[in-house]
């Protein structure tokens, strides 16, 4: 009987043919052209020509107080873990400050319609020459996600895989359902 786990048998001739027939057309990958592809396949990128003001959302009902909080521990695992899907990724490279908020606002909203859950928004780490801290987007964007109350839940800096200091997760709150008038 041969299992998953036997090393003592060796492939036969004919396996080993069969083995080469099948992979005799492959080319290899190189990491930097997965990478590439990645990168093409899930980041957005934003041109000056679309960056449009954002409708910002209504601040909501009188004395309801919605404040963006910290992600919790075991959701920021699951998050790590890849066991809560990040469903959309904002890449904010190369953007000015005006333009990276603009474009941020812009994909909350838009992801917050469509009813994603968790998103990626990658700010690169930076640096900002002039005090050797943080660069602007890393520094600013928690700021704007404050901003964003009615729709940020909570966000968190990503996991190393994910981009790490150059990132953050962000959990989108709940779309409102609609009650029907009867």
């Amino acid at each position: 009987m041969i299992g998953w786990g036997r090393r003592d048998r060796r492939a036969s001739d004919a396996e080993l043919e069969l083995w080469q027939r099948a992979v005799s057309d492959t080319v290899p990958i190189t990491k930097n052209i997965a990478a590439t592809a990645r990168k093409q396949r899930t980041n957005i990128h934003v041109s000056d020509q679309t960056a449009k003001e954002p409708a910002l959302p209504s601040a909501g009902r009188a004395g309801r107080a919605t404040k963006t909080q910290p992600i919790d521990r075991n959701t920021l695992t699951r998050l790590k873990r890849g066991r809560i899907e990040i469903e959309g990724r904002l890449d904010l490279h190369g953007l000015s400050a005006s333009q990276a908020e603009k474009a941020l606002h812009r994909f909350l909203l838009s992801s917050h319609a469509i009813g994603r859950k968790a998103v990626l928004v990658i700010t690169g780490r930076g640096l900002n020459p002039d005090t050797n801290g943080p660069g602007i987007l890393k520094r600013e964007t928690p700021l704007w996600l404050d901003k964003m109350p009615e729709i940020v839940s909570s966000y968190a800096q990503a996991d190393r895989r994910h981009g790490g200091e150059g990132a953050l997760y962000v959990r989108l709150r709940r779309k409102k359902r609609a009650i029907p008038i009867k």
